[in-house]
């Protein structure tokens, strides 16, 4: 550039001195680039206009700048060059002639058609005027043509950016389909036609653009276009700029992309707000008449479209009118359920009251979680999504935050009621069963109350019953032990009929010679019979029995278990047709703090141990319990270890217990261990099933050792799962 401006400026100089001799420019022309020749030519023709020379050299600078140029990104500069060529040609055809050409055949060399005998450059005046003449035409077709040409393109390119920019808006402000849909309005809907018409006129003008282009010169303008469909939102048609100078345009469909969001908000999202509205009309009809207070006869609940949950579910995985939905549906069953507590037969059965109080219980715990689904979707976004349905059934956000708040205080009081009721309805049956009712058999009084086995010290020569349990016909079984005179003791079993008689009476002594120590652990009853696990202390050691008797009393099977543990509890498995048993410590009284196992032990009804596992932790048994699939260890632990290997440990020095419920398969596998968590400290001694679905464990606050006056209530389920605890 340096030497350009130094060029320019000597020759600038010069000129005038030289007396504006083309001659001595012409020279110059040859050695200088493009730029420099026009400098050159353009400071020369100041002082003589009408040079031929100059002004075709002029004319043929500015062709080749415009032709040079794009005509699209570079339009402006191409279009000034093209009408400077235009001009410059004119004036060239005007001043040119064949004396011209003639007279100065090496200014015009480059335009030679041959050459002569002596090898002198043959210039022809017709080649010279048929290229001003070509050169004119050309830049004034040019002139005529890219104005309409690049106002096509750019009108495109505007309208089609203006698209990009709504649909990159549309794409911000809603980060998913669902909310475009759910949360369409009429500035949506005005975006939406927008973005429409954008593309449309975009579209119309690249149409035009390209005939246009190709009607001018089809080389240059060879582009073609594509469109290519959205299929994903949010991961196809964002762009910053649309690129039409490509050869091969890609265009994404924004129009049909918008008329198919346009169409789903009209027919699937409208069906669906109206199948909404139905259904909460549906369930608040069917919800208004029902009291908690009255039993309804021929129960029917309203039951949701599952096609309707499926498309709310589509549309809004979050839905909160949905959630509402589902709790208005399980309140359907929750106020039946309280007025069958609260219009109780009072001459019904207490089991019947106990299994209504259970599942009040439930119902109570999934309309909690239930209405905590609800309550977590509570947000301006949720609401306005469906504004115009809340507005009609809920008066509002605040009205929705209302019935949030007195919804969860109906299910709390539903709750409390049904935990209330079933431990004073427990409470009361104990109460009653605290008889001192009694047979008797020769000369001695048997209880028809069982009693804990303190201690072996604790026995008189009275019997002790242990285990009671009643057969559908009101016959009953009873099993315990009695202390003789040479201070030998033995087990009995006996049956008495409906009316307390006894049938039969068996005592047991599994002692090698007689005068062992024989001590119950358990007994269980089968369709068939019944059986006791009896543990003998003689003269070899400890050892423990199964026995098994008909109903008559008669010995079905005798099994010796080759274990010293003591017996803790039996249950019969009517799945398996087999006997599941306990075994833990060494001695009557458990303990709390030495980690044992404690022995699971499976036999059939032939006397076939089916399996035998281990389950090891420092605590104590209360009970277990047959379930629909397996069985249940009910205890307190000082420390145990769950089915995944997680460790529980208490504040052992302190005396801390904490209970647990364990659930083991048919086939004695653990399948779930539930501990009761406690900063406190309790325990419990007792264990009543209403069902597999309410298990009540009590017990007392404090401390095995030193118990306290307060009752510890807690509900466990199958699960097992804690339903309740009041610790």
């Amino acid at each position: 550039m340096k030497k350009l401006l130094i060029f320019s400026a000597v020759l600038l100089v010069a000129f005038p001195l030289l007396g504006q001799r083309y001659k001595d420019v012409h020279p110059l022309l040859a050695k200088a680039s493009d730029e420099e020749a026009l400098s050159i030519l353009k400071s020369y023709i100041i002082e003589d206009l009408d040079h031929p020379n100059a002004n075709f050299r002029l004319a043929l600078i500015y062709e080749k700048r415009y032709l040079e140029s794009d005509p699209i990104t570079e339009y402006e500069r191409a279009m000034a060059n093209a009408n400077e060529a235009k001009l410059r040609f004119t004036k060239a055809a005007a001043v040119v002639d064949d004396r011209e050409v003639s007279k100065n055949e090496g200014y015009y060399v480059e335009f030679a058609t041959g050459f002569d005998s002596k090898g002198r450059p043959i210039v022809s005046y017709n080649t010279i005027n048929q290229k001003i003449r070509n050169a004119y035409d050309s830049a004034k077709l040019f002139t005529e043509k890219m104005p309409q040409i690049y106002e096509y393109f750019t009108r495109s390119v505007d309208y089609h950016d203006r698209a990009i920019k709504l649909f990159n808006e549309i794409n911000g402000q809603f980060n998913s389909r669902d909310k475009l849909l759910l949360l369409h309005n009429t500035n949506l809907q005005f975006k939406l036609e927008d973005l429409i018409s954008d593309y449309d006129s975009s579209i119309v003008n690249l149409d035009k653009y390209l005939a246009a282009g190709k009607g001018y010169d089809p080389d240059h303008f060879n582009q073609s276009y594509k469109i290519k469909e959205i299929d994903t939102y949010r991961l196809q048609g964002l762009l910053t700029s649309p690129n039409f100078l490509t050869k091969n345009i890609e265009i994404w469909n924004y129009k049909k992309w918008a008329q198919e969001v346009i169409k789903e908000v009209e027919t699937e999202v409208q069906t669906l707000r109206t199948q909404l509205n139905a259904a909460e009309l549906e369930l608040s009809n069917k919800l208004k008449p029902m009291s908690p207070l009255v039993s309804i006869p021929d129960y029917t609940p309203y039951q949701l479209d599952n096609k309707l949950i499926f498309e709310l579910v589509k549309y809004d995985a979050q839905s909160l009118p949905l959630a509402l939905l589902k709790y208005k549906q399980h309140k359907q069953d929750l106020i039946y359920q309280l007025g069958q507590v609260n219009d109780r037969d009072t001459t019904g059965s207490d089991q019947v009251y106990l299994v209504n109080l259970g599942e009040l219980i439930y119902k109570s715990k999934d309309a909690d979680s239930l209405i905590q689904i609800v309550e977590s979707r509570v947000n301006e976004e949720n609401y306005e999504k469906y504004e115009s349905f809340f507005h009609t059934h809920y008066k509002g956000l605040p009205g929705i935050n209302q019935f949030v708040t007195d919804e969860k205080k109906l299910v709390t009081d539903s709750k409390n009621t049904g935990v209330n009721e079933m431990l004073s309805t427990l409470n009361s049956l104990s109460e009653n069963n605290v008889k001192n009712a009694s047979i008797s058999y020769k000369r001695s009084n048997i209880s028809l109350t069982p009693q804990k086995l303190i201690s072996l010290d604790s026995l008189n020569s009275e019997p002790l019953t242990i285990a009671i349990a009643e057969n559908a016909d009101g016959s009953k079984y009873l099993s315990g032990v009695q202390k003789q005179k040479d201070n030998s003791v033995l087990a009995f079993l006996l049956k008495t009929d409906a009316n307390n008689r006894i049938k039969w009476y068996k005592e047991y002594d599994m002692s090698e010679v007689g005068g062992g120590i024989n001590e119950v652990g358990g007994m269980a009853i089968t369709p068939e019979g019944c059986a006791i696990m009896i543990r003998t202390k003689g003269v070899s050691g400890m050892s423990n029995t199964l026995y098994y008797v008909n109903e008559n009393g008669e010995e079905i099977f005798k099994k010796p278990l080759d274990l010293p543990l003591y017996p803790r509890e039996i249950k019969y498995i009517e799945a398996t047709n087999a006997f599941v048993m306990v075994y833990k410590g060494a001695t009557i009284k458990q303990s709390i703090n030495t980690k044992e196992a404690a022995q699971l032990i499976s036999v059939n009804i032939l006397g076939d141990v089916l399996w035998s596992q281990t389950f090891e932790y420092a605590g104590t048994i209360v009970d277990l319990l047959t379930l629909d699939k397996g069985f249940m260890l009910v205890g307190n632990y000082s420390e145990i270890t769950d089915e995944e290997g997680k460790n529980y440990r208490t504040r052992i020095a302190s005396g801390q217990t904490i209970a647990f419920a364990a659930r083991f398969g048919n086939n004695g596998k653990m399948i779930s261990v539930q501990p009761v968590e406690s900063t406190g400290n309790y325990f419990i001694n007792d264990v009543i099933k209403v069902n597999d679905k309410i298990i009540n464990l009590l017990g007392k606050s404090g401390t095995i050792e030193t118990p306290e006056s307060k009752n510890v209530h807690i509900i466990v389920n199958y699960g097992p799962d804690i339903l309740h605890s009041d610790i």
